[in-house]
């Protein structure tokens, strides 16, 4: 903030910056999970015995689009297209539009909690706070319960470096525009790269 301060010659002639001296954050690489697809399962799992009935749903949506919860409550049943299996958000952190793809199952866990006939202007999710029943969900699912919603996002991303997808990809998945956030995704994809490289001098 302060440089693009100076850089409109805002700041006052001789401004020493606040922050100068203070060391760059090494980045919160502590918040990049390792999960599989089969922890996933276990949790939407303990999702569908919540006395939420749309628990499963935002966390199956979450885990899969990386959407910020901000953006998954604001969704609207216009912005989702079921047949054709995509949603899109006009609300992005970064400020630009983004489709995602829905999964087949992600399509299920929606069509359950789809209202007959619904209201088009009527949102997906809603506001209304479950932090109790995720955490209730983590602990059924026997993952950490410290973890919190926006790990979905986090999720999103592990399980799609650790099938091998390309940093590109990753980029796309979670709606950056530097591929520096993403790039801190790619040493899940290790093991993935040693088994090609097995096969390919097998």
């Amino acid at each position: 903030m302060y440089r693009d301060l100076r850089r409109l010659r805002v700041t006052p002639r001789g401004f020493v910056s606040p922050t100068r001296g203070v060391e760059r954050s090494q980045g919160d690489t502590h918040r990049t999970v390792q999960v599989s697809v089969k922890d996933v399962q276990h949790l939407l799992a303990a999702c569908r015995l919540s006395r939420n009935r749309k628990l499963a749903a935002i966390v199956a949506m979450a885990c899969t689009t990386g959407w910020r919860l901000g953006s998954l409550q604001a969704l609207r049943w216009r912005d989702l297209d079921l047949s054709a299996g995509f949603a899109d958000t006009q609300r992005t952190k970064n400020g630009t539009p983004h489709r995602a793809v829905l999964l087949p199952w992600v399509l299920d866990e929606l069509k359950r909690i789809e209202p007959a006939p619904p209201n088009r202007d009527d949102l997906v999710f809603g506001k209304k706070d479950f932090r109790k029943t995720w955490q209730t969900a983590l602990a059924l699912a026997n993952l950490p319960t410290d973890w919190t919603f926006h790990h979905c996002r986090h999720i999103a991303a592990s399980v799609l470096a650790q099938s091998g997808a390309s940093v590109p990809a990753i980029l796309g998945l979670l709606n950056h525009k530097s591929p520096s956030m993403a790039l801190r995704y790619s040493h899940l994809k290790t093991q993935t790269l040693r088994d090609g490289l097995t096969r390919a001098w097998a």
